[in-house]
This record gives C-alpha cells, sequence and structure tokens, in this order.
C-alpha cells in the first residue's frame, strides 16, 4: 500500500495478514482504522479515508462529500463522509452518512482521481435533501459555474429518474427557474447572498454580471446593475476582494462607474447581517430612488477637531 492509501480488513487479510497483525500494526502506528475493518495508513488525508470509506462499502462518494470533491462554495472544510448505495442494501459505520438511493453509469464520475463520485448533476440534486437556503443555492450557483450546461443535465436527470418523493425539489426547481430568468450564474458566494436578500424584499431585480465598454483598452464587469436608475451593486466579499492588486482593481472600477454617472453601492458580508438589514434595505430603496434620505451636512469648524491617532509627521530637518 502507498503513503496514505486505505484497505479494508478483508483485503488484507486475503493479502495474507491476520487479524493480530492488523491490530499491533494500529497499536504501534502504523496505520488507523477510522471505522471498523477499514484501515488508511497513518497521515491519511480526508479524501484518502473517504475513498477508503468508499471502497469499504462499495458505494458511491456522495453528497456533501462529493460537494467537496467538485469544488463547489461552502463545502470546501466539509468533514462529512457522505456515501450512497443500492437500496437492497445495508452498510453502516459509526462517522459515516450512508444514503440509499439507486445509481447507474451516467450518475457516476471521476474527480481528482477518485473514480465513483456522484457527477455535477446528480450531486446537486442530492445536495436538495441535506442543504438548505443560502447554503443550498450558493453551492448550486458554484455547480452552474462549473459547468455552463448543468441546468440541462439536472432537468435531464429528473426526467429520468422522476422527482416524486425526492426531499428539496420544489427548491430545487425554483433555483433552475431563477438561473435561467438570469441566463449567467452568480460569481460568488456574497453575490448569491445578496440576490436573495434582493428577492425577499421583493424589490425590482437588478441586471446581474453587466460588462462595461466604456472605450478603454479593457472592459469592466459590475455585479448588479440598474441602468435606469444609474445605480451599480458591488458584493466585496475580503477572500475575493482582500490583496492590494484587487484593491486598486476596484478603485479603478468605482472611479470608471462615475465617470459613466452611475453611483456605486458597495455590499460586504457585515451588511448582510441580521442586525442591520433593515438599515440596508432603507439605504437600498433610498439609491434605487424609492425614497430619499435628507442628511444633516457639517463641515469646517462644526466637525471634532482630529486627534494625536493620525500619523504623526517625520521631524524637519535641523
Amino acid at each position: 500500500m502507498g503513503e496514505g492509501m486505505g484497505f479494508t480488513a478483508a483485503q488484507a487479510v486475503e493479502a495474507g495478514a491476520r487479524y493480530s497483525q492488523l491490530s499491533a500494526s494500529v497499536a504501534k502506528g502504523r496505520c488507523e482504522r477510522p471505522w471498523r475493518g477499514i484501515y488508511v495508513t497513518c497521515g491519511a488525508t480526508w479524501k484518502e479515508r473517504l475513498a477508503a470509506a468508499g471502497m469499504a462499502a462499495d458505494g458511491v462518494i456522495s453528497h456533501r462529500a462529493a460537494a467537496r470533491l467538485h469544488g463547489l462554495w461552502g463545502l470546501e472544510d466539509s468533514s462529512v463522509y457522505d456515501l450512497t448505495i443500492p437500496p437492497d442494501r445495508r452498510f453502516s459505520r459509526r462517522g459515516l452518512v450512508v444514503h440509499q438511493s439507486p445509481l447507474d453509469e451516467q450518475d457516476l464520475s471521476t474527480v481528482d482521481g477518485i473514480s465513483g463520485v456522484t457527477t455535477l448533476a446528480r450531486t446537486v440534486i442530492d445536495l436538495a435533501a441535506v442543504l438548505y437556503g443560502d447554503a443550498y443555492a450558493i453551492a448550486f450557483e458554484s455547480a452552474w459555474c462549473l459547468d455552463p450546461n448543468l441546468l440541462d443535465a439536472i432537468e435531464r436527470r429528473l426526467e429520468q429518474i422522476g422527482s416524486v418523493g425526492r426531499h428539496g425539489m420544489k427548491r430545487l426547481r425554483a433555483l433552475i427557474a431563477d438561473a435561467r430568468r438570469r441566463e449567467r450564474p452568480l460569481e460568488s458566494p456574497l453575490e448569491v447572498r445578496f440576490w436573495r436578500r434582493l428577492r425577499r424584499w421583493r424589490v425590482p431585480l437588478p441586471t446581474t454580471g453587466v460588462e462595461v465598454d466604456d472605450g478603454a483598452p479593457t472592459r469592466y464587469r459590475l455585479d448588479f446593475c440598474y441602468p435606469e436608475q444609474k445605480l451599480a451593486i458591488e458584493t466585496d466579499g475580503f477572500t475575493w476582494h482582500g490583496s492590494r492588486d484587487r484593491w486598486a482593481a476596484d478603485c479603478r472600477k468605482q472611479t470608471r462607474a462615475a465617470a459613466a454617472g452611475y453611483r456605486l453601492m458597495r455590499i460586504t458580508p457585515e451588511d448582510l447581517d441580521d442586525h442591520v438589514d433593515a438599515a440596508l434595505f432603507t439605504r437600498f430603496i433610498a439609491a434605487l430612488g424609492v425614497t430619499a434620505l435628507r442628511p444633516t451636512l457639517r463641515w469646517g469648524a462644526q466637525l471634532r477637531w482630529p486627534g494625536p491617532s493620525r500619523p504623526a509627521a517625520p521631524p524637519m530637518p535641523r
């Protein structure tokens, strides 16, 4: 066995090992037994343990585990071991989540060197039973980013296997209908969260992912845009916008948008926290022109004098 590889007790015995030798190997730290009858070499990763579990169960890696292998947003750190086996079989181990459902060859794919993983379309169908709200919508949009033909693939597979009795199918069909109206996926978890907030507010919806050509050598993209109101909205998550180069590019984009006559709102993850939701809604509908805010302006001596927290000036040369 190579570094990090898994095997079952039955495979080891078939290769000539004795159960007492397996126990001794675990005691001496040469291998680990994460589940009864399943062994991995010491230091095995989550992926290697998952592959060993799938092999032992003779099952398919599915649901959240498959989503993590596919690289779907929000599941990058999932530690759930999801497996699917046929309805007429039984397999259970503490720490493994075993689902029972018919699968055939068109549901199977190889991901990151691991065979027996549900396809992207089947994974999205299965996730409807275990993810909810923003988490499921975020996974759905990231899957669509990976495969432009995903919507057709999901609907085709649902037509073949049926959706009656499957959990979450109403939510999945609503996401597909919304996606077809937009014609293009949202491009970050924060965009998904803000889009769902707009729908919850029942306000006019913006155009998403708008490319702007202002005559410069390069074009720029606005996350959300209300062309008639000349309002642009950018979602600024630190993961996507945290580098100095990205920050500088965002500043240039804001300047170019202002030059084109657009007012720009910038939405952060903290803006979508429940305790600031009402304030964000008030500012949003004001920016949209539905209501008007009347701020009070102060300047000059009316303002508090700058304190010593400002950086000290360098000493003057003698």
